[in-house]
Protein backbone atom coordinates (compact mmCIF):
# COMPACT_ATOMS: atom_id res chain seq x y z
CA UNK A 1 0.00 0.00 0.00
CA UNK A 2 1.41 3.51 -0.86
CA UNK A 3 -0.30 6.65 0.60
CA UNK A 4 0.63 10.21 -0.09
CA UNK A 5 2.62 12.63 1.97
CA UNK A 6 -0.07 14.49 3.17
CA UNK A 7 -3.74 15.30 2.27
CA UNK A 8 -5.95 18.37 2.11
CA UNK A 9 -7.92 19.17 5.29
CA UNK A 10 -11.07 18.57 6.28
CA UNK A 11 -12.62 21.46 4.70
CA UNK A 12 -10.44 21.28 1.74
CA UNK A 13 -9.24 24.50 1.72
CA UNK A 14 -5.75 23.75 2.88
CA UNK A 15 -2.98 21.01 2.06
CA UNK A 16 -1.16 19.45 5.21
CA UNK A 17 2.14 18.05 4.83
CA UNK A 18 3.03 14.39 6.17
CA UNK A 19 6.22 15.03 8.67
CA UNK A 20 9.49 13.93 6.83
CA UNK A 21 10.27 11.95 9.97
CA UNK A 22 7.55 9.92 10.81
CA UNK A 23 4.40 8.38 9.62
CA UNK A 24 2.23 6.16 12.08
CA UNK A 25 3.04 4.27 15.60
CA UNK A 26 4.56 1.13 15.00
CA UNK A 27 3.30 -0.97 17.83
CA UNK A 28 -0.31 0.90 17.51
CA UNK A 29 -0.31 -0.34 13.62
CA UNK A 30 0.82 -3.50 14.69
CA UNK A 31 -1.95 -4.12 17.26
CA UNK A 32 -4.80 -2.83 14.37
CA UNK A 33 -3.60 -5.13 12.19
CA UNK A 34 -3.84 -8.19 14.65
CA UNK A 35 -7.17 -7.03 15.47
CA UNK A 36 -8.55 -6.60 11.95
CA UNK A 37 -6.66 -9.83 10.69
CA UNK A 38 -7.95 -11.76 14.00
CA UNK A 39 -11.53 -10.70 13.17
CA UNK A 40 -11.93 -11.76 9.52
CA UNK A 41 -10.13 -14.63 10.38
CA UNK A 42 -12.75 -15.77 12.48
CA UNK A 43 -15.12 -14.30 10.02
CA UNK A 44 -14.09 -17.46 7.93
CA UNK A 45 -13.61 -19.90 10.25
CA UNK A 46 -17.09 -19.65 10.98
CA UNK A 47 -18.53 -19.16 7.49
CA UNK A 48 -16.53 -21.96 6.52
CA UNK A 49 -14.98 -20.28 3.88
CA UNK A 50 -11.67 -21.34 4.57
CA UNK A 51 -9.76 -23.90 2.67
CA UNK A 52 -8.22 -25.51 5.62
CA UNK A 53 -5.88 -28.44 5.19
CA UNK A 54 -6.58 -32.22 6.61
CA UNK A 55 -3.86 -31.92 9.19
CA UNK A 56 -4.39 -28.98 10.74
CA UNK A 57 -8.19 -28.76 11.14
CA UNK A 58 -7.70 -29.92 14.66
CA UNK A 59 -6.17 -26.80 15.35
CA UNK A 60 -8.50 -24.25 13.57
CA UNK A 61 -11.11 -25.79 15.53
CA UNK A 62 -10.65 -24.72 18.66
CA UNK A 63 -11.46 -20.92 17.64
CA UNK A 64 -11.37 -19.53 20.99
CA UNK A 65 -7.63 -21.01 21.81
CA UNK A 66 -6.26 -20.25 18.33
CA UNK A 67 -7.51 -16.55 19.40
CA UNK A 68 -6.05 -16.03 22.66
CA UNK A 69 -2.92 -17.27 21.38
CA UNK A 70 -2.53 -15.26 18.53
CA UNK A 71 -3.38 -12.23 21.10
CA UNK A 72 -0.43 -13.54 23.27
CA UNK A 73 2.00 -12.79 20.61
CA UNK A 74 4.14 -9.85 20.15
CA UNK A 75 2.67 -9.02 16.90
CA UNK A 76 5.21 -7.06 14.38
CA UNK A 77 4.35 -4.41 10.82
CA UNK A 78 7.12 -4.03 8.46
CA UNK A 79 6.85 -0.23 7.57
CA UNK A 80 9.57 0.39 4.65
CA UNK A 81 11.59 3.45 4.31
CA UNK A 82 10.37 5.92 2.05
CA UNK A 83 11.58 5.85 -1.92
CA UNK A 84 14.05 8.93 -2.91
CA UNK A 85 11.80 10.31 -5.31
CA UNK A 86 8.62 9.50 -7.45
CA UNK A 87 10.24 8.15 -10.06
CA UNK A 88 11.61 5.47 -7.58
CA UNK A 89 8.53 4.35 -6.99
CA UNK A 90 6.64 4.45 -10.61
CA UNK A 91 9.95 2.61 -11.05
CA UNK A 92 9.85 -0.29 -8.62
CA UNK A 93 5.75 -1.14 -9.02
CA UNK A 94 6.11 -0.78 -12.75
CA UNK A 95 8.51 -4.05 -12.61
CA UNK A 96 5.66 -5.82 -10.51
CA UNK A 97 2.00 -4.44 -11.93
CA UNK A 98 2.83 -3.76 -15.51
CA UNK A 99 4.83 -7.67 -16.72
CA UNK A 100 3.36 -11.18 -17.42
CA UNK A 101 4.45 -14.07 -15.54
CA UNK A 102 7.30 -14.89 -17.01
CA UNK A 103 9.08 -13.19 -20.08
CA UNK A 104 10.46 -14.94 -22.83
CA UNK A 105 14.37 -14.53 -21.90
CA UNK A 106 13.70 -16.86 -19.28
CA UNK A 107 11.89 -19.75 -21.43
CA UNK A 108 15.17 -21.65 -22.54
CA UNK A 109 13.93 -24.62 -24.51
CA UNK A 110 10.73 -26.45 -25.58
CA UNK A 111 9.96 -29.60 -27.62
CA UNK A 112 6.28 -29.76 -27.86
CA UNK A 113 6.09 -31.35 -24.24
CA UNK A 114 7.54 -30.13 -22.03
CA UNK A 115 9.32 -26.31 -21.17
CA UNK A 116 12.61 -25.77 -19.59
CA UNK A 117 12.87 -22.13 -18.49
CA UNK A 118 15.12 -19.77 -15.62
CA UNK A 119 14.40 -19.12 -12.22
CA UNK A 120 16.03 -17.66 -9.22
CA UNK A 121 15.96 -18.93 -5.94
CA UNK A 122 15.96 -16.22 -3.54
CA UNK A 123 16.76 -18.46 -0.56
CA UNK A 124 20.51 -18.32 -2.01
CA UNK A 125 20.48 -15.59 -4.59
CA UNK A 126 21.23 -18.35 -7.74
CA UNK A 127 19.36 -18.86 -10.80
CA UNK A 128 18.24 -22.40 -11.69
CA UNK A 129 16.69 -24.20 -14.31
CA UNK A 130 13.53 -26.12 -14.25
CA UNK A 131 11.44 -27.75 -17.01
CA UNK A 132 7.75 -28.66 -16.65
CA UNK A 133 5.51 -30.29 -18.86
CA UNK A 134 2.77 -28.08 -20.71
CA UNK A 135 -0.13 -28.63 -18.32
CA UNK A 136 1.72 -28.24 -15.57
CA UNK A 137 3.94 -24.93 -16.68
CA UNK A 138 0.15 -23.15 -18.08
CA UNK A 139 -1.70 -23.96 -14.98
CA UNK A 140 0.70 -21.97 -13.06
CA UNK A 141 1.07 -19.02 -15.49
CA UNK A 142 -2.88 -19.17 -14.90
CA UNK A 143 -2.03 -18.59 -11.46
CA UNK A 144 -0.72 -15.10 -11.81
CA UNK A 145 -3.93 -14.02 -14.08
CA UNK A 146 -6.61 -12.19 -12.01
CA UNK A 147 -10.02 -13.38 -11.45
CA UNK A 148 -12.37 -11.61 -13.11
CA UNK A 149 -13.27 -8.51 -10.80
CA UNK A 150 -10.02 -8.23 -9.26
CA UNK A 151 -7.62 -5.85 -9.79
CA UNK A 152 -3.94 -5.42 -9.68
CA UNK A 153 -4.00 -1.42 -8.95
CA UNK A 154 -6.96 0.22 -6.76
CA UNK A 155 -7.00 3.93 -5.89
CA UNK A 156 -8.55 5.71 -2.95
CA UNK A 157 -8.97 9.25 -1.20
CA UNK A 158 -7.72 11.73 -3.56
CA UNK A 159 -6.50 9.49 -5.95
CA UNK A 160 -10.00 7.54 -6.72
CA UNK A 161 -11.30 7.97 -9.54
CA UNK A 162 -14.21 9.73 -8.83
CA UNK A 163 -12.47 12.58 -7.35
CA UNK A 164 -9.24 12.52 -9.79
CA UNK A 165 -10.65 15.01 -11.83
CA UNK A 166 -11.76 17.45 -9.22
CA UNK A 167 -9.49 17.19 -5.88
CA UNK A 168 -6.46 16.33 -7.98
CA UNK A 169 -6.27 19.62 -9.62
CA UNK A 170 -6.87 21.07 -5.99
CA UNK A 171 -4.29 19.39 -4.60
CA UNK A 172 -1.84 20.63 -7.52
CA UNK A 173 -3.05 24.11 -7.56
CA UNK A 174 -3.09 24.37 -3.40
CA UNK A 175 0.70 23.22 -3.53
CA UNK A 176 1.94 24.94 -6.45
CA UNK A 177 2.43 22.91 -8.87
CA UNK A 178 0.58 21.96 -12.36
CA UNK A 179 0.01 18.16 -13.82
CA UNK A 180 2.60 16.35 -15.84
CA UNK A 181 1.68 15.32 -19.14
CA UNK A 182 2.70 11.84 -19.68
CA UNK A 183 6.25 11.12 -20.81
CA UNK A 184 4.83 8.48 -23.36
CA UNK A 185 1.68 10.32 -24.51
CA UNK A 186 1.59 10.83 -28.10
CA UNK A 187 4.33 8.71 -29.15
CA UNK A 188 3.79 5.53 -31.47
CA UNK A 189 4.32 1.70 -30.07
CA UNK A 190 7.60 2.45 -32.32
CA UNK A 191 8.97 4.83 -30.40
CA UNK A 192 7.39 3.95 -27.00
CA UNK A 193 9.16 0.23 -27.26
CA UNK A 194 12.33 2.27 -29.10
CA UNK A 195 12.41 4.53 -25.96
CA UNK A 196 12.06 1.70 -23.01
CA UNK A 197 14.86 -0.45 -23.99
CA UNK A 198 17.01 1.90 -25.46
CA UNK A 199 17.46 0.46 -28.29
CA UNK A 200 15.61 -0.19 -32.20
CA UNK A 201 13.17 -3.08 -31.09
CA UNK A 202 12.47 -3.22 -34.39
CA UNK A 203 15.49 -3.20 -36.28
CA UNK A 204 15.87 -6.73 -38.70
CA UNK A 205 17.86 -9.24 -36.73
CA UNK A 206 19.21 -10.71 -39.37
CA UNK A 207 20.61 -7.46 -41.79
CA UNK A 208 20.70 -5.09 -39.12
CA UNK A 209 19.71 -2.38 -41.41
CA UNK A 210 15.93 -2.83 -42.39
CA UNK A 211 13.12 -2.11 -39.92
CA UNK A 212 10.31 -5.55 -39.24
CA UNK A 213 6.60 -4.21 -39.50
CA UNK A 214 3.69 -5.92 -38.34
CA UNK A 215 1.09 -7.59 -40.55
CA UNK A 216 -2.26 -8.50 -39.66
CA UNK A 217 -3.20 -11.16 -42.47
CA UNK A 218 -6.74 -10.76 -43.97
CA UNK A 219 -9.20 -13.69 -43.19
CA UNK A 220 -10.11 -14.98 -46.21
CA UNK A 221 -13.76 -14.49 -46.86
CA UNK A 222 -16.10 -17.31 -48.36
CA UNK A 223 -17.04 -16.80 -51.78
CA UNK A 224 -20.34 -16.02 -52.96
Amino acid sequence: MLVPAGGLDSEGMEWIHANKKFFVPIKALSAIFRGVFMEKLMEGLASNQLMIPEKQKEFFNDTKGLKNRAYEKQWNVYVKKTFKGANQVVSYLGRYTHRVAISNSRILDTDGQMVSFRWKDYRDNKSKTLTLGYAEFVRRFMQHILPSGFYKIRYYGIMASTNSAVKMDECFRLLGKTRLIPFYQGLSTYEIMSEIFGEDMFKCPCCKSGKMVFVIPEEKGEGP
